[in-house]
């Protein structure tokens, strides 16, 4: 089984080209989001962290 790094998956942000990314878990609701630490631009909350890197990593640029 290959270990699960969503560090080094994230793609730039969409909009301003940062590599300054996190990704984030929502408590109480366990949701997670994906954010650009530059301009803050997010994804909506996804119930996994694979679903909220996916939507990042499929917005267009």
């Amino acid at each position: 089984m290959t270990e699960f790094k969503p560090w080094t998956e994230l793609k730039p942000c969409p909009f301003c080209g940062s590599e300054d990314t996190s990704i984030e878990v929502v408590r109480p609701a366990n949701k997670t989001t994906v954010r650009c630490e530059n301009c803050l631009a997010v994804v909506s909350f996804y119930d996994t962290i694979e679903e909220a890197i996916a939507a990042w990593n499929r917005r267009r640029t």
